[in-house]
């Protein structure tokens, strides 16, 4: 069943990030010092020297596909945005190196990346280093978030099944009273 609420933008937040910072650390940092609970990652722009995303790595097989972990070293150029929750459940995927908490931020961001001349497209996950040198000069890389009152969007996971190993992930999308 579709779910749809309306909410309006509240507080924009640019973040400047350092180099050598974990993006996925820093995005989480930014969300709980800023106190975002449903937001959106507006925009992450800048370039990395260490990259992870989570994705299918293992190919297709009936619709169904098995993720994994990509690792890259060296400099890239990236691009990304998402969506900012709730964590309503503990829950991890091992295998494509994702995991939430109960209570924290959930931040659900896909990025994509390009290195010599070869994209791929993820999700974040921990591992991304912002590029630079901190003693040569600052970095370039920033990232936009914003704030949306009126909506709750939480992330929870189903009872682990044969079929689900580790739960099923959804999301649940509400009004705020």
């Amino acid at each position: 069943m579709r779910t749809v609420v309306t909410g309006r933008m509240g507080k924009i937040v640019y973040a400047h990030l350092e180099p050598g910072e974990d993006l996925y650390q820093a995005l989480m940092e930014v969300v709980e010092t800023e106190d975002i609970k449903t937001g959106l990652v507006m925009d992450i722009t800048g370039g990395l020297t260490e990259v992870r995303l989570s994705m299918p790595t293992h190919g297709y097989l009936r619709h169904k596909h098995v993720p994994g972990v990509i690792e890259m070293d060296g400099l890239s150029e990236v691009s990304g945005h998402g969506i900012i929750g709730r964590g309503m459940a503990d829950w991890s995927f091992p295998f494509g190196g994702i995991e939430n908490v109960k209570d924290k931020p959930y931040l659900h961001v896909h990025l994509s990346v390009t290195a010599q001349g070869v994209s791929h497209t993820g999700h974040l996950i921990d591992g991304c280093r912002v590029m630079g040198n901190p003693d040569e000069a600052p970095s370039h890389f920033t990232v936009v978030l914003a704030e949306v009152d009126g909506v709750n969007l939480e992330f929870h996971a189903t009872e682990k099944t044969e079929r689900y190993r580790h739960g099923l992930a959804y999301h649940k999308l509400t009004a705020e009273n």
